[in-house]
């Protein structure tokens, strides 16, 4: 057993699980500043429309962001727990 193997696993398991739920509030926090100091004026439809467009496409650049950041964490530490198991 490896030690090092399981601490480095360890650390990968916990930066895979608290860098998805800081991401999406620290982005759910910054859409909600948009909206009260920079929000669209609601009369105009087209305004409105590209306003959401924009926060979409701001949450698909984070989803793709976060998923990378998950599967390369899960990854390594599946290979680090292998590491740490083998004799």
């Amino acid at each position: 057993m490896n030690k090092k193997a399981f601490v480095l696993a360890g650390l990968l398991l916990a930066i895979a699980l608290t860098v998805p739920p800081y991401a999406f509030i620290t982005q759910s926090d910054a859409d909600l500043d948009n909206i009260i100091n920079q929000g669209p004026n609601l009369a105009d439809e087209t305004q409105v429309q590209g306003f959401v467009d924009d926060m979409d496409a701001r949450h698909r650049t984070l989803f793709a962001i976060v998923l990378t950041v998950e599967v390369v964490c899960v990854i390594l530490f599946a290979v680090f727990l292998w590491i740490g198991l083998r004799p």
